[in-house]
């Protein structure tokens, strides 16, 4: 639960953290847990979640756990048919942001929510403040706020950050914009201060795949996003994993397509600079869900070319450790989310 008051954000009581305060003055803040036996992090120690994507069924959502190596199950289905949108995680719920209908056609501007403790469907609980595709997904567990930033509009990529609130059911406020003229399809990482995006299909100086590594502020209501680094090798579509220290970007695709690469990229949370090769996919892939563990990251369906239903799974405490293959998704999926939710 979070209340703010004045430039001060306290919170209270959630599920993973209790905190007496956290106060955010001139871009600084503090943490003070009032248990700290208890942590208060974005990965997740229980499950993983995908949803929506290019194949049937289209809307729905399925879950893994990390514990074990099992094969995913579907738990519910989101409100609308649902390709190339966003992700987040809040303590208690999984959220979907934005995307294309691909039963309308349309872009969508629907926040859809459900939750972690039950097996059931998604919920429309607000808009976007901009119908778009192909945007990224941040989450900060620190202000209790989903991210859903850049896009595809149609005839334009924008540059919009929007951010809405976990404590409410409510619509998105734009608060910035980014550094880059608009990405789409590019990867969406969280630390506890910052969003970061991978990769991506920009339009400046022409269409092409980028290598720029771009943060946001989640500190500051109002924040443009700034270069930070450069990632190895340029792609699009990169599976996005957030350690608690660094960012991960895994395979991804070229443009044209045709290339699909096995690579793992990582990038520091702590300091700006550019990514280092970490090991490597079974299966190289493009636009596959990225999930985050407290320990491992897992990178699940995708294409290559036709849609792939394996999830596959490395660690962070070692850069030389090649990933594994650890089950499957109840059917090939591809186009969702570059990034997953997880409990």
């Amino acid at each position: 639960m979070s209340l703010k008051v004045a430039n001060t954000i306290v919170i209270t009581d959630d599920l993973r953290g209790r905190f007496a305060n956290t106060t955010f003055t001139g871009g600084a803040y503090l943490v003070m847990p009032e248990d700290p036996s208890v942590e208060f992090r974005f990965q997740g120690t229980i499950s993983g979640y995908i949803a929506g994507g290019d194949t049937v069924p289209r809307a729905s959502i399925q879950k893994f756990p990390f514990a074990s190596s099992t094969n995913a199950t579907e738990v519910g289905v989101l409100t609308q048919l649902k390709i190339d949108h966003s992700m987040q995680s809040s303590q208690s719920h999984g959220y979907t942001a934005a995307g294309f209908q691909p039963d309308g056609p349309t872009d969508s501007n629907v926040i859809d929510k459900f939750p972690f403790a039950t097996d059931a469907g998604a919920s429309d609980v607000g808009d976007i403040s901009q119908a778009k595709e192909g945007p990224s997904g941040h989450s900060s567990l620190l202000n209790s706020y989903g991210y859903s930033a850049s896009g595809n509009l149609g005839p334009s990529f924008t540059q919009q950050i929007d951010r809405f609130p976990f404590a409410s059911d409510t619509n998105s406020v734009k608060t910035g914009d980014t550094t880059s003229p608009g990405r789409y399809r590019h990867g969406g990482h969280s630390s506890d201060t910052k969003g970061y995006m991978s990769g991506a299909l920009v339009t400046s100086p022409s269409t092409a795949v980028t290598n720029v590594i771009e943060s946001f502020s989640f500190v500051n209501d109002i924040g443009d996003g700034g270069d930070v680094g450069d990632l190895g090798t340029a792609v699009k579509g990169p599976a996005s994993i957030s350690s608690e220290t660094h960012g991960y970007a895994a395979t991804g695709g070229s443009h044209p397509a045709g290339t699909y690469n096995t690579i793992n990229q990582k990038f520091s949370f702590v300091t700006d600079g550019n990514s280092s090769n970490v090991g490597s996919l079974n299966n190289g892939r493009d636009q596959a869900y990225g999930v985050s563990s407290t320990t491992h990251g897992f990178v699940a369906g995708g294409k290559n070319p036709s849609a792939i239903s394996s999830i596959e799974r490395f660690p962070y405490a070692s850069d030389s450790e090649n990933a594994s293959e650890v089950g499957d998704l109840v059917a090939a999926r591809t186009r969702g989310s570059e990034e997953g939710s997880q409990r």
